[in-house]
């Protein structure tokens, strides 16, 4: 599968739409692996933004540690900690697609952002994951 995959990301805004928050899916070559929301206000967990629970999703699938020639889409930038753990989980790529000045414009200004792009988390990684940022970005604003 060729990547960054259309139906795929549109998957991924349908289902962000579907839940009203963000998701992020893990793709191994022409399947979805995990799908996953956001889920820190229901459970309670700063830590259960929907990149973790794909990425923990697949793994546990998978059965292992490292998703080697997996993807993750993402409905919006990954967080500074999801970036972290894309490296950490050795995905091969990422794609999202509104970044955090989009997603403020959006929602309310309070939100706790740490001010870290993924461009600078894998710039700094060991193992760096490629990188398609703000694919469908215009369809996903519609959304």
């Amino acid at each position: 599968m060729k990547h960054p995959n259309k139906e795929i990301m549109m998957q991924v805004l349908k289902y962000s739409k579907k839940y009203h928050t963000y998701s992020a899916f893990v793709v191994k070559d022409d399947k979805i692996i995990s799908k996953s929301i956001n889920t820190t206000k229901k459970s309670g967990l700063v830590t259960m933004h929907a990149e973790i629970n794909a990425i923990e999703k697949a793994s546990k699938k998978l059965n292992s540690l490292y998703l080697k020639d997996c993807w993750l889409y993402c409905s919006i930038e990954p967080c500074s900690m999801c970036s972290s753990a894309s490296c950490w989980s050795r995905l091969e790529g990422v794609v999202y697609c509104l970044d955090r000045k989009d997603d403020l414009a959006i929602k309310s200004k309070n939100h706790n952002y740490i001010n870290v792009s993924i461009e600078y988390i894998f710039k700094k990684a060991k193992i760096k994951p490629k990188l398609i940022k703000h694919f469908l970005r215009n369809k996903s604003k519609a959304i």
